[in-house]
């Protein structure tokens, strides 16, 4: 993203206006640092872990931080997409939707996923 943005300041029609080439030197040193800082600290950046179990609840493991969450029936799942609601056992009323891609995850997570989702919303109709 950051090369595109980087690259269309320099498809500007020339001479468009005065100290145009100025301009857009100053854009793209200001582009390359924001660019910069944002790899910077993506880099460092931990990894986490996420653990979940069929009865949809979610475990949330960083550095500094852990939670738990509870998948609800309002998540759904495609083919290529599942979107995912998460509610706080301790107050219904905070929830997160997440979009989780077929390619971000492995094959069996991504099945074991579909299935906790079925398994929540088949619970919920009985």
């Amino acid at each position: 993203m950051w090369a595109l943005v980087l690259l269309s300041l320099f498809h500007w029609q020339e001479a468009i206006f005065p100290y145009q080439q100025f301009l857009q030197g100053l854009l793209a040193l200001l582009i390359l640092f924001f660019a910069y800082k944002t790899l910077n600290s993506a880099a460092k950046t931990l990894p986490f872990v996420i653990t979940f179990n069929q009865q949809g609840e979610w475990s949330y493991l960083g550095k500094e931080t852990a939670a738990q969450w509870q998948l609800t029936e309002k998540s759904r799942l495609t083919d290529w997409l599942l979107w995912i609601q998460l509610t706080s056992p301790v107050d219904t009323n905070q929830s997160h939707w997440l979009l989780v891609f077929k390619d971000q995850v492995s094959e069996a997570d991504y099945r074991r996923l579909c299935r906790a989702i079925l398994y929540q919303q088949q619970s919920k109709e009985r």
